[in-house]
Protein backbone atom coordinates (compact mmCIF):
# COMPACT_ATOMS: atom_id res chain seq x y z
CA UNK A 1 0.00 0.00 0.00
CA UNK A 2 2.90 2.48 0.82
CA UNK A 3 4.20 1.80 -2.18
CA UNK A 4 0.95 2.39 -4.05
CA UNK A 5 0.62 6.00 -2.98
CA UNK A 6 4.50 6.07 -3.62
CA UNK A 7 3.23 6.17 -7.48
CA UNK A 8 1.14 7.38 -9.83
CA UNK A 9 -2.47 6.18 -9.11
CA UNK A 10 -4.67 8.80 -11.18
CA UNK A 11 -6.74 5.78 -12.82
CA UNK A 12 -8.40 4.67 -9.41
CA UNK A 13 -7.94 8.65 -8.23
CA UNK A 14 -12.04 9.37 -6.67
CA UNK A 15 -12.67 13.37 -6.22
CA UNK A 16 -14.51 14.25 -3.27
CA UNK A 17 -13.93 17.02 -1.08
CA UNK A 18 -15.06 15.55 2.24
CA UNK A 19 -15.07 12.14 3.77
CA UNK A 20 -18.80 12.05 3.47
CA UNK A 21 -18.60 12.82 -0.12
CA UNK A 22 -15.91 10.02 -0.39
CA UNK A 23 -17.78 7.26 1.44
CA UNK A 24 -20.85 7.76 -0.72
CA UNK A 25 -18.88 7.35 -3.95
CA UNK A 26 -17.11 4.08 -2.84
CA UNK A 27 -20.73 2.93 -1.85
CA UNK A 28 -21.95 3.69 -5.51
CA UNK A 29 -19.34 1.48 -6.27
CA UNK A 30 -19.95 -1.43 -3.81
CA UNK A 31 -16.83 -0.65 -1.99
CA UNK A 32 -16.13 -0.47 1.68
CA UNK A 33 -17.72 2.60 3.06
CA UNK A 34 -18.02 1.96 7.18
CA UNK A 35 -15.13 3.07 8.11
CA UNK A 36 -13.94 5.30 11.33
CA UNK A 37 -12.20 8.16 10.24
CA UNK A 38 -10.22 8.93 13.05
CA UNK A 39 -11.09 12.26 15.27
CA UNK A 40 -7.88 13.81 14.92
CA UNK A 41 -8.28 13.56 10.89
CA UNK A 42 -11.45 15.83 11.02
CA UNK A 43 -9.57 18.96 10.42
CA UNK A 44 -7.52 18.40 7.64
CA UNK A 45 -8.12 18.80 4.00
CA UNK A 46 -9.88 15.83 2.08
CA UNK A 47 -8.73 15.51 -1.77
CA UNK A 48 -10.19 12.44 -2.86
CA UNK A 49 -9.60 8.94 -2.21
CA UNK A 50 -9.42 5.48 -3.95
CA UNK A 51 -11.24 2.11 -4.76
CA UNK A 52 -8.27 0.07 -4.92
CA UNK A 53 -8.12 -3.73 -5.20
CA UNK A 54 -5.48 -5.68 -3.47
CA UNK A 55 -4.90 -9.48 -3.64
CA UNK A 56 -8.23 -10.22 -4.83
CA UNK A 57 -9.50 -7.47 -1.51
CA UNK A 58 -10.99 -4.51 -2.03
CA UNK A 59 -9.23 -1.47 0.06
CA UNK A 60 -11.34 2.10 0.25
CA UNK A 61 -8.46 4.52 0.19
CA UNK A 62 -8.84 8.80 1.56
CA UNK A 63 -6.24 11.01 0.08
CA UNK A 64 -5.59 14.03 2.51
CA UNK A 65 -3.54 17.13 2.72
CA UNK A 66 -2.63 19.33 5.77
CA UNK A 67 -0.34 21.95 4.49
CA UNK A 68 2.27 20.81 2.41
CA UNK A 69 1.91 17.10 3.42
CA UNK A 70 0.09 14.31 1.83
CA UNK A 71 -1.86 11.65 4.33
CA UNK A 72 -3.08 8.61 3.16
CA UNK A 73 -5.93 6.05 5.13
CA UNK A 74 -6.31 2.68 3.46
CA UNK A 75 -9.22 0.53 5.21
CA UNK A 76 -9.30 -3.46 4.62
CA UNK A 77 -11.72 -5.66 5.88
CA UNK A 78 -9.86 -7.54 8.98
CA UNK A 79 -10.41 -11.02 7.70
CA UNK A 80 -8.18 -10.41 4.13
CA UNK A 81 -4.85 -10.25 6.26
CA UNK A 82 -3.42 -12.68 7.86
CA UNK A 83 -1.40 -10.24 9.92
CA UNK A 84 -3.53 -7.78 10.95
CA UNK A 85 -3.16 -5.55 13.83
CA UNK A 86 -4.53 -7.70 17.05
CA UNK A 87 -5.26 -4.40 18.47
CA UNK A 88 -6.87 -0.52 18.29
CA UNK A 89 -3.87 1.47 19.59
CA UNK A 90 -1.80 2.53 16.64
CA UNK A 91 2.22 0.51 16.04
CA UNK A 92 4.14 3.07 14.01
CA UNK A 93 6.96 1.98 12.04
CA UNK A 94 8.93 2.91 9.05
CA UNK A 95 8.07 0.86 5.47
CA UNK A 96 9.83 2.24 2.14
CA UNK A 97 11.40 4.97 3.91
CA UNK A 98 7.79 6.49 5.36
CA UNK A 99 6.48 6.30 8.49
CA UNK A 100 2.84 4.70 9.19
CA UNK A 101 0.81 3.42 11.34
CA UNK A 102 -1.58 0.21 11.75
CA UNK A 103 -4.48 -0.62 14.04
CA UNK A 104 -7.98 -2.67 13.86
CA UNK A 105 -10.91 -1.21 15.02
CA UNK A 106 -15.00 -2.89 14.32
CA UNK A 107 -13.72 -5.52 11.82
CA UNK A 108 -11.15 -3.19 9.80
CA UNK A 109 -7.84 -2.77 9.72
CA UNK A 110 -6.45 0.42 9.02
CA UNK A 111 -2.78 1.72 7.73
CA UNK A 112 -2.12 5.25 7.83
CA UNK A 113 1.04 7.17 6.31
CA UNK A 114 2.26 10.45 6.03
CA UNK A 115 4.90 12.84 4.43
CA UNK A 116 6.33 13.93 7.91
CA UNK A 117 8.45 12.91 10.46
CA UNK A 118 7.05 10.68 13.63
CA UNK A 119 5.62 13.65 15.88
CA UNK A 120 3.34 14.66 12.27
CA UNK A 121 2.04 11.41 11.85
CA UNK A 122 1.16 10.62 15.80
CA UNK A 123 -0.84 14.14 15.91
CA UNK A 124 -3.59 12.38 13.59
CA UNK A 125 -3.78 8.77 15.03
CA UNK A 126 -6.93 7.64 17.52
CA UNK A 127 -6.61 8.87 20.80
CA UNK A 128 -5.98 5.16 21.89
CA UNK A 129 -2.56 5.48 21.24
CA UNK A 130 0.12 6.45 23.63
Amino acid sequence: MVRYVSSSYSSTFIKATSFEELRQVLATRKWPSDFIIPDRLQSVTVIGGGAVEWNGHKVALACMKDGRHGLWLFVIEKSALSDAPKTETPQVKEVESMLTAAWSQDGNAYLFTVQGDEAFLRKFLPSTSS
